[in-house]
């Protein structure tokens, strides 16, 4: 308690400076990728193994983008002051972070198609011509992860298929309210770090 009271002394006192030297720290950048594995050991062993939720073609995306930003976390943290791996492992969170934030609108949506399927509208008034999911996954770059690691790849679930709730949410609501959290979290730091490298810039022309 008194270390997270100092931590917010400082960050009132010195915003920048502060955002600046915690871009920096190895800690902040594990945690990020903390985060994402333990969303990805909750999707396995609890949705997948306990509660037999098979992944649909929204999830295994999904899952791709919380284990790309385990990778830039664990990237980010070897030097993070090096503005080479900073500048590769905040691409590769980013783009993650908005990959998944997509796929999880669309798991949301597809949800909505299957509810509206069981009160009896028909398959293209209920949306599910654009909500329809594949048999078959398309990573980027053509890669094949549902090949290489079926367990987690593959697709063996059906779109929509969701009676998992909490405190009034689904499990899509609770991802984009995760996802929303990491653009805030990652956001601020990033600005912070941009912005303190700008000053120092600034500092060492002067």
């Amino acid at each position: 308690m008194e270390l997270i009271k100092s931590l917010w002394s400082t960050f009132k006192a010195e915003p920048v400076p502060t955002l600046h030297r915690w871009a920096d720290m190895r800690q902040v950048w594990l945690v990020m990728a903390g985060a994402s594995g333990f969303m990805m050991l909750c999707s396995t062993i609890y949705f997948q193994g306990w509660l037999a939720m098979d992944p649909c073609e929204k999830c295994v995306y999904i899952r791709l983008s919380q284990i790309c930003i385990i990778i830039a976390g664990l990237f980010l943290a070897i030097s993070p002051k090096n503005l080479a791996v900073k500048l590769l492992g905040l691409a590769l969170a980013w783009w993650a972070i908005f990959y998944g934030l997509n796929h999880s609108l669309d798991y949301i949506a597809s949800h909505h198609t299957m509810d509206a399927l069981d009160s009896g509208m028909d398959f293209f008034a209920a949306g599910g011509g654009a909500n329809a999911c594949a048999t078959e996954p398309a990573y980027p770059f053509a890669l094949a992860l549902h090949e290489w690691w079926p367990g987690m790849f593959a697709i063996t679930g059906v779109c929509g298929e969701d009676d998992w709730s909490f405190l009034g949410g689904t499990m899509g609501h609770w991802l984009v309210f995760t996802y929303s959290i990491k653009i805030a979290v990652l956001g601020t730091v990033t600005a912070g770090w941009a912005s303190g490298a700008a000053k120092l810039r600034s500092a060492a022309k002067a």
